[in-house]
């Protein structure tokens, strides 16, 4: 018997101006995974006799990068977490160049278009999401982060600052 699978999608916006940290904060996100198979280790309705196989986790990686920030997107290729099951890039079309950590309406809008991208890529995904997570490129998340907001088991999670 195969191990029950689960599917998962982490989108991340990507700039050439933060290419730079990819590689760190993929390594974050590959110790976030490596926690998921050990704290759901299967669904309930997919429980049977003593022995039973670990839930096997297959989360994609969705990036979305204009272009022309090929310094992100060659980033992205080179350090891509390794227990990453699929690796997509979007492109993503604006002009606004986002310089500072201070966002103006422009950028604000660019996030968001980028954003929404992501969602109706995973929303029309033959594979079945279980959950979307949105990770900032400057962001180096915990090894719990995903275990956390998924035990809440609630439709939709955020904080705002």
């Amino acid at each position: 018997m195969s191990a029950p699978r689960r599917t998962g999608a982490i989108g991340l916006l990507v700039t050439d101006r933060d290419a730079h940290l990819l590689k760190h904060v993929f390594e974050h996100i590959d110790m976030a995974l490596a926690t998921l198979d050990i704290a759901f280790p299967g669904k309930p309705e997919a429980a049977g006799a003593a022995g039973e196989e670990a839930c096997r986790w297959e989360v994609d990686l969705i990036v979305s990068a204009r272009p022309t920030d090929q310094i992100a997107r060659a980033a992205c290729d080179k350090h891509k977490p390794k227990r990453i099951s699929q690796f997509h890039i979007l492109d993503a079309h604006y002009t606004t160049e986002i310089r500072t950590d201070f966002h103006t309406d422009e950028v604000l809008e660019a996030i968001c278009m980028q954003r929404n991208t992501v969602r109706e890529f995973v929303r029309q995904s033959p594979r079945n999401y279980e959950f979307l997570f949105f990770v900032d490129s400057d962001v180096y998340i915990q090894p719990t982060t995903l275990v956390r907001l998924l035990k809440t088991e609630l439709p939709c999670v955020g904080k705002a600052s």
